[in-house]
């Protein structure tokens, strides 16, 4: 699920950073304070008597100062075992000792801090991680960590606060932006080795489509590929379990390698990702049925994760009383789940979930036609550019950010505005596109490979995987539209850090990384309407051209009252009436007039 990248995927577990700084002058003097210990919790202890502090740039200062260590609880408001771990872990009276007398802790929504996030999602929510006083981390653990191993994991580290496990850091050893045959041939083994053939999508515990895996398979199938167009249908299929039947929207995931053992929070990324992969599908596959799924997904977006504004909100809980498993609940009918209540929605604005969420609509829009879709996503668009852009094309995470900014949001809105322009042909979309590349060049990239997580210095300063991949989907798109050198430049910086054998590697990132590499070693096909806007006929046919099922193409709309298209790279004549041109890097199609020739005109050159 994305960068997102989303689409990045989020992981089932919870996680809670502990940062562990040297707490006492002595280990025994350590020891016989941690022996003294306390008793044990009730299981409705508030959480809330561990004395919280921020977590900021001087985190560390204080607890040098102050001689302690620090714990940071990275969690998510829609996660079921946060809500445990608070309930329980935090709640437990030993647990809050322990914490008040030797360390600093701090809490932090991962929603609201994407730099932690990409720094730690491997470790799912909620995680605990530990430092030292020069930032060094001591500790991580994944997942609801219990009360009594909490007070172990925390007396342990206050005797003796050395690194109990080291980080794995990727080195850079392959700086190339494209992939040898060998190295490519590695990773399609992979990709081939690790697909579930009895349940669908990858072969690992937790189900759900991942977007890399969709993205390399719809390609496929489009080209007729029967392999990859039996596995995609399968894992839709399969993955349509976790999608709610009641009010739409789709479940995070399934755990046990099966699908239907689902965690119930429905966070933005995976609803983007859904609504974006079956509108696709419907076309790839023809597929009514994937189509409606789309909608319900957009349907259940629009009814509650919308603020009046137009803007998207983050998350819907999995958790109707927090701490309380949910899957009685998700059972009923609406009626039912009404009377009983609504779990509860994070109504934080940020641009990079109304990023991912607007280049969806735009996908459902090419699909279905509806324009209803098409006015939600401007409607967010309209919304995030007027109170989350900053100076110079970039765009904050939410209304006041204590880091950033953050890569995630601008690639999640250039990448939207690109799409927007793809579906509309309204020129200031493609100009904020432009502009969000140029931010994220100057402000996030690494010197030696790929684009970091932000531009603060401290934890997230390094690249993470899915967010490189969209930058590279992303630049060299706008490079296909564009044919600014500089544009394909970013997208083969960001490969160069994807390239890695230690990044491409990663189950979520290696098919992801065979689709973008064959979109930058390949250009598109690119269709162009040559019509005054105001022609009514020509809308049909611009309509018609869009929900032809290429997975990657470039659309112009061009106006010649408007000037040349960005790039100018086709003349086309000047005709009596709207006419649809399809060209390919060495030919271009007649001009076709009538809705039916554009589909056989597009079909032909597109194979």
């Amino acid at each position: 699920m994305n960068l997102a990248s989303r689409n990045f995927v989020v992981s089932i577990l919870v996680l809670s950073v502990s940062v562990g700084i040297s707490a006492c002058s002595s280990k025994r003097a350590a020891s016989e304070e941690v022996a003294k210990g306390g008793a044990a919790a009730s299981p409705n202890q508030d959480h809330a008597l561990i004395q919280w502090q921020p977590w900021d740039d001087r985190v560390f200062d204080r607890a040098r100062k102050e001689k302690k260590l620090v714990l940071l609880d990275l969690k998510a408001i829609w996660c079921h075992w946060c809500h445990v771990m608070d309930e329980k872990t935090y709640a437990d009276p030993r647990v809050a000792a322990l914490l008040n007398q030797h360390f600093i802790a701090t809490h932090v929504d991962q929603d609201s801090r994407p730099d932690l996030a990409a720094r730690y999602e491997d470790y799912g929510w909620p995680a605990t991680i530990l430092f030292n006083s020069d930032g060094q981390e001591i500790a991580k653990k994944s997942g609801y960590i219990a009360p009594d191993q909490m007070v172990e994991l925390l007396r342990t580290l206050v005797v003796n606060p050395k690194p109990m496990e080291e980080e794995s850091v990727a080195t850079p050893a392959v700086l190339n932006p494209s992939l040898s045959n060998e190295f490519r041939e590695k990773l399609e083994t992979e990709v081939l080795t690790r697909y579930d053939q009895k349940q669908g999508s990858w072969d690992v515990s937790h189900k759900f489509v991942d977007a890399g895996f969709a993205d390399l398979f719809l390609s496929r199938a489009l080209h007729g590929e029967k392999r990859a167009t039996k596995w995609l249908k399968q894992t839709l299929d399969q993955n349509l379990k976790l999608h709610d039947p009641i009010w739409g929207g789709v479940y995070q995931y399934s755990t046990g390698r099966v699908w239907n053992e689902p965690h119930f929070e429905k966070i933005m990324s995976v609803q983007a990702d859904n609504i974006r992969i079956y509108a696709q599908a419907s076309l790839v596959l023809n597929s009514p049925r994937y189509l409606t799924a789309s909608k319900k997904t957009a349907d259940y977006i629009n009814e509650f994760l919308t603020s009046p504004e137009g803007a998207f909100y983050t998350s819907q809980d999995a958790d109707l009383i927090p701490g309380q498993h949910s899957e009685r609940y998700f059972s009923l009918n609406d009626e039912e789940r009404r009377k009983l209540g609504v779990p509860s929605v994070d109504k934080h604005i940020y641009a990079r979930e109304n990023g991912w969420m607007i280049s969806a609509l735009t996908s459902l829009y090419a699909a279905s036609g509806d324009s209803l879709y098409l006015e939600r996503a401007k409607k967010s668009a309209i919304w995030i550019g007027s109170h989350r852009a900053l100076s110079g094309g970039g765009f904050s995470h939410g209304e006041k950010d204590s880091a950033g900014p953050y890569l995630g949001d601008t690639v999640a809105m250039g990448l939207a505005f690109l799409k927007l322009y793809q579906v509309t042909g309204e020129r200031h979309f493609y100009q904020d596109a432009v502009k969000a590349a140029a931010f994220l060049d100057s402000k996030f990239k690494n010197g030696k490979a790929g684009y970091n997580a932000a531009v603060t210095t401290g934890l997230a300063t390094k690249p993470m995987g899915e967010e490189n991949l969209q930058v590279a989907r992303f630049a060299n798109l706008l490079f296909r539209y564009s044919g600014d050198i500089k544009h394909q430049e970013i997208a083969k910086h960001a490969l160069k850090f994807l390239t890695i054998p230690d990044i491409a590697d990663d189950y979520y990132i290696t098919a992801g990384l065979l689709q973008v590499a064959s979109e930058v070693e390949t250009a598109p096909v690119h269709i162009a309407l040559v019509a005054p806007k105001s022609d009514l006929k020509a809308r049909d046919l611009w309509l018609g051209a869009l929900r032809f099922p290429l997975f990657y193409q470039r659309v112009d709309w061009w106006d010649r009252a408007e000037g040349p298209l960005p790039a100018n790279d086709v003349t086309y004549p000047e005709l009596s009436r709207a006419a649809v041109f399809t060209c390919t890097e060495s030919r271009c199609s007649l001009p076709a007039f009538e809705l039916s020739d554009v589909q056989k005109r597009i079909g032909a050159l597109s194979k």
